[in-house]
């Protein structure tokens, strides 16, 4: 079901009342009467949505450590913190903020933290903030330098099989690249907090309208990992193995890719089960099986059909 217009409706009048009031979007006046009366509203609409897909992330990814990327706009991070619940927050900040250093700002978003509500993580206390707020300050963005600083800061939860969020909302283009590579070389959640509508005059996100998810990560989705592993085990003549990962690599590929890049990855699945009858000594068996995806196949002529397979796979003279 959509959102509940009631909830909805209350929700658009407390959030025209805030901007009403405020016009400076970091002061600490604003930040206050946004958390007090105006994230519960945006969060209320959000759990109202039960349509596909989830407005919210499920149970399944709350706690843990949620690695935030800090920019100049903190409701979004406000609402993630939220919709996460974790054990842990970990700011990435800018050298700089306008008139404030990253350390600075740093210090008035984790106190915006501590006035969260406990509902808004799994564990907290009066110190919370103090405790359970880590800094990663970044002397520029550059991706690279942002993948080596998030890896040698980040890498340590992992290792203690601590589960990780990586929300890149908040960050600048460049520090978004270098932070989406790490969670992708990491294998850990990436999200984003999402808006559906948009307010074109105080060109601010309706925050009632946001979506926070988990992106996909484009290693599992492209499996760049197992088409590696069908490389390596190609290069050993593997090929029923290299064939049962392809069935695999053919399963997710839905969605994604086109009916004619699908077909092409099957093609290229009979190749290697013509392979591997030829690696066996059953021409004939390899010669039927070329036969079966020479159609499907782009560029029939490059393949590299062993000669064995045209002398000896026609006839049943051979075994």
């Amino acid at each position: 079901m959509p959102i509940d217009p009631t909830l909805r409706l209350r929700a658009e009048t407390n959030t025209n009342s805030h901007w009403g009031k405020f016009s400076d979007p970091v002061s600490r006046r604003r930040v206050k009467h946004y958390i007090e009366h105006v994230l519960p509203r945006e969060l209320e609409c959000a759990a109202s949505d039960d349509k596909e897909p989830a407005r919210l992330p499920g149970s399944d990814k709350q706690g843990g450590v949620l690695v935030l990327l800090v920019g100049f706009s903190v409701d979004p991070l406000l609402q993630s913190i939220c919709a996460y619940k974790p054990n842990r927050v970990v700011l990435v900040l800018n050298a700089q903020y306008s008139s404030w250093t990253g350390h600075e700002f740093g210090e008035d978003l984790a106190g915006y933290i501590a006035m969260l509500p406990d509902v808004a993580f799994a564990e907290k206390d009066v110190a919370f903030a103090k405790k359970n707020v880590k800094f990663i300050p970044l002397d520029h963005d550059h991706p690279s330098y942002v993948f080596r600083k998030l890896r040698r800061e980040l890498m340590p939860y992992l290792k203690r099989q601590e589960r990780l969020v990586l929300d890149i909302t908040g960050g600048k283009k460049s520090m978004v690249a270098g932070a989406f590579l790490f969670g992708a070389f990491a294998d850990v959640d990436i999200s984003y907090v999402d808006f559906d509508e948009y307010d074109p005059k105080k060109r601010t996100p309706l925050g009632y309208s946001c979506r926070i998810g988990v992106l996909e990560n484009p290693y599992s989705v492209f499996r760049l990992r197992e088409w590696e592993r069908v490389r390596e085990l190609y290069c050993r003549y593997a090929f029923r193995s290299v064939g049962e990962l392809i069935d695999e690599i053919i399963l997710s590929m839905d969605g994604w890719f086109s009916e004619h890049e699908i077909q092409a990855t099957e093609g290229l699945r009979g190749v290697m089960e013509m392979y591997e009858k030829w690696d066996n000594g059953d021409h004939t068996g390899a010669l039927k099986a070329y036969q079966a995806i020479r159609s499907r196949l782009a560029e029939p002529g490059r393949l590299g059909l062993p000669t064995v397979i045209q002398g000896l796979g026609q006839g049943d003279f051979w075994p």
